[in-house]
Parts: C-alpha cells; structure tokens; sequence
C-alpha cells in the first residue's frame, strides 16, 4: 500500500470488483471492504470465436461467472459475462462486461475492474499517469477519483504511451506498487514495479443490469485525444 510494507498481492490484469464508493487506494491495496466474490472466482468459458485472417483476424473469448455481491439487506446473486476480444494488430485489447443481478440493489457500489500497469523500469522518474483532465502524474503517485473516460500513461525514456478507455464516466483511482526484491547475497529491499490502477463504475440504488466496455492500447483509441507535450 501507499506509503506502507510491500506489496503481497497477485496484481494481474482484469480483476472483477465491487467496491464500496468511498473506499480508498489504500484500502482496496489490502482488499479492504471488498464486498463481492468474485476475485478468486474461476470463470467458465463459454465460447471462443474467430473471424477475419492473417492481419485482420481476431478473436473473441466469452467467460463467464455466478458470484454474489453483500448488501447491508443482505446478498445478491450476480451474473457476470466476459467478453475478451484480441487482434492480430497487438495494438488493442477490448474487454466487456454485462452484469446482471436477481434483485435491483439497494444501495450504491462501485463495479470496479483492477487494471495493473507494470513500467518495466524501477526507475520512478521515468513513468508517468495523465488522467483525464489533462494532469500529469508521476507513475508513484497515488491518483483518488480522477473521472472520466480516458487514461494516458507511458514511460518518457523510451516514448511508450498507452490507454485505458471507458464507454462510459468512471473513475479512476491509482496507487503504486512495492513488493520485496531479495537479490542473492544483498540485503531485501522494496523495490517499485508499477502501478495498480482500478477502473470504478458507481452503480447505484435500484441498478439490476449494467454494463461497462473498456479498450486498452498501445495507440489512440475511440474517445482518446492524443495530447503535446509543452
């Protein structure tokens, strides 16, 4: 966590999420009021589908999940479908979620999809976060409730950038990532590899069905402007 002890989680992309809406960076680092099931969840696969050839070819994975989600009224079932769609391009990865629930909820929560950016360098300086407001960040930093709809990120030595877009006002909250490097024969240190990064979508009172799609990029994607660097 922030400012805390290594980090101790698996951080891996596309983790399934509800979150309470005021819940902090450095409470959902430690799964602190977590309050569906779905992260340790094995999804079932429903179907794998291929169109186009060579260059043009891409492939659709349907998952899916049945997990519960706690309410203060007590739990509610929850369908959850997975659409993963790769390309043979490598620039894009496009990811969609349909969420159904048996009863409408009776109090809001966050959807939330944790997203990890690992920089490939312990070097903090040279990373970076650009939330939707334009705000540049240091890859360290910790980022609360920068809304919108699009995240710009890169590593400034070697001109990389890439994008988290959503379809829809989300939020997101980033914080750093430290875990323990233990080198042969030296002492542990904790060593920076990247950034957790959580995309939340608020659904609120009264919500049965919902649905979120997020493309994530190595270039501009739909609804992301590429900015100039002054």
């Amino acid at each position: 966590p922030p400012g805390g002890v290594a980090d101790g989680h698996e951080r891996a992309w596309l983790h399934d999420r509800f979150l309470p809406p005021d819940v902090l960076p450095a409470q959902w680092m430690d799964d602190v009021g977590e309050r569906g099931d779905f992260l340790d969840r094995r999804y079932r696969t429903v179907g794998v589908n291929s169109r186009g050839r060579g260059a043009d070819e891409r492939v659709d994975i349907l998952l899916a999940a049945d997990g519960k989600l706690a309410e203060d009224a007590g739990p509610v079932a929850v369908s959850l479908v997975k659409t993963i769609r790769v390309e043979a391009s490598g620039c894009t990865v496009y990811v969609r979620w349909a969420l159904e629930f048996d009863r409408a909820l009776t109090q809001s929560v966050d959807f939330a999809v944790e997203c990890n950016l690992s920089f490939a360098s312990a070097v903090v300086d040279e990373g970076w976060i650009q939330t939707p407001d334009g705000e540049r960040h240091r890859c360290d930093a910790t980022i609360v409730g920068a809304a919108g709809s699009t995240l710009r990120f890169g590593l400034t030595a070697r001109g990389a950038v890439g994008y988290v877009h959503a379809d829809a006002p989300v939020r997101f909250d980033t914080a750093p990532i430290y875990t323990l490097a233990m080198p042969v024969g030296k002492p542990a240190n904790r060593a920076f590899q990247g950034s957790a990064l959580m995309v939340r979508l608020n659904l609120a009172a009264g919500t049965q069905l919902a649905k979120l799609s997020l493309e994530i990029a190595s270039q501009p994607v739909h609804g992301a402007r590429e900015e100039t660097d002054d």
